[in-house]
């Protein structure tokens, strides 16, 4: 789709205006940047100025948070949250959240033109003084037992109607250890996925659940199996219902943890939402009142007050910005680290390497490669995995690198992006 809309502009003498979160696509298709924040441009400029060398703390924070497909890394979200409409400070929009607040930040600074770029900041001197990014980190060395896996699945053939969409598919999920399924969309990655809760009615094969035999369909599953698997959505606005509270919709989760009920529920649902995050106090908001980043944080927090053994989480940073999408992902690695087993969809191959512990890659509803995450993303032996790494755009790390893949002028002289 980037190559097509890149020849139109070319080929027709047309100017896009693309509007994206993801500044990895932005720097490979954009001739000028724009960064707005609460409402306001804070910088623009020519994206190898924008993207190499950024003058606003925000767009260093975006930076920041950006996944890398090469190294794992503790990512880093930006602290506090957008502010919501209406909520505009008298001095700069950003200060809230910034780590270099002077006192002339009392005083809304206006958008001026700095070095060939304009941005909206006092401290504009802060160019090529931001701290660089974290070290990497390395994969979880908790060692798995053999046999151990907290979920299995064996020979997983799945239907709608008479089309085969999952071809004898096999896999397993460790205690405290992520599974990435990856693949193109129409691979099966949901399908499977589906398939593993139980929503799947037209699907054969044989799942394991802490050893024991899974039934099939969630309808034939006991109270113990349901609690031990959840499952988080895609799409918080359509996952959570929006006539519950917040405390209302965990509260619904805990049916099948009869224990945890009762006098005990409210310092249940309150320890999940501070354990993703979120203040007991937004327990009584609905939906509509919390941002994108915080109701997906709600449906995590609803998935663990049920107490799981495995959360099954199906492409859960897909629609969110870079800095809650890295704020998510740290909060799923730190549940790992309290044991839960994850199977994780997704196509983002950056974020499989800063979250995954192993990789299963799904062609045509085929796992076609399976194995360590390093290994597979590193030196990948399937064409498919090959061509999937190679087609991955990346945010360069150096100026030099932005000037190579910068796009060019075309022959009538216009600015394509």
């Amino acid at each position: 789709m980037l190559d097509l809309i890149r020849q139109l502009c070319i080929s027709d003498d047309l100017t896009a205006i693309y509007v994206s979160h993801d500044l990895a696509v932005i720097a490979n298709v954009a001739d000028h940047v724009t960064v707005m924040y609460g409402g306001q441009v804070v910088e623009q400029g020519r994206m190898t100025e924008v993207l190499a060398a950024p003058r606003h703390p925000y767009t260093r924070a975006l930076l920041d948070a950006v996944p890398s497909l090469q190294v794992r890394q503790a990512l880093r979200p930006i602290r506090g949250r957008v502010p919501a409409v209406g909520e505009a400070p008298d001095g700069c929009i950003f200060s809230d959240r910034c780590d270099h607040v002077v006192e002339a930040c009392n005083i809304r600074p206006a958008l001026r033109l700095v070095g060939g770029t304009q941005v909206r900041c006092v401290r504009s001197d802060l160019a090529g003084t931001f701290e660089i990014r974290p070290p990497s980190i390395g994969h979880s060395d908790k060692q798995v037992a053999n046999n151990s896996a907290v979920l299995q699945a064996d020979g997983v053939n799945a239907f709608y109607g008479h089309r085969q969409i999952l071809f004898d598919v096999g896999l397993k999920v460790e205690p405290g250890r992520c599974l990435a399924v990856v693949g193109e969309s129409g691979s099966g990655k949901s399908t499977l996925s589906r398939c593993l809760i139980g929503l799947h009615g037209n699907v054969r094969g044989e799942f394991r659940l802490d050893g024991k035999p899974l039934p099939l369909t969630v309808g034939e599953r006991d109270r113990h199996a349901r609690q031990r698997l959840q499952y988080i959505f895609q799409n918080p606005n359509a996952s959570l219902n929006p006539r519950r509270t917040i405390g209302q919709s965990l509260m619904a989760a805990l049916a099948n943890r009869p224990e945890a009920g009762g006098d005990r529920s409210g310092a249940t649902i309150a320890e999940a939402l501070e354990r993703v995050g979120i203040s007991p106090d937004l327990a009584m908001r609905y939906p509509a009142e919390l941002s994108g980043g915080q109701r997906q944080r709600v449906a995590i927090a609803r998935a663990l007050v049920a107490n799981p053994g495995v959360l099954l989480c199906d492409e859960v940073t897909s629609s969110l910005d870079v800095s809650v999408q890295a704020s998510v992902i740290e909060l799923l690695r730190s549940l790992l680290a309290d044991g839960l087993g994850m199977l994780f969809v997704t196509h983002d191959l950056a974020v499989v390497r800063n979250i995954a512990d192993t990789v299963a890659v799904l062609s045509a509803g085929r796992v076609v490669e399976q194995g360590e995450a390093g290994r597979v993303l590193s030196a990948p032996s399937h064409p498919y995995t090959q061509s999937l790494l190679a087609n991955t755009l990346q945010l360069p790390t150096e100026a030099a690198d932005l000037d190579i893949i910068a796009p060019k002028q075309s022959a009538a002289g216009s600015r394509r992006m």
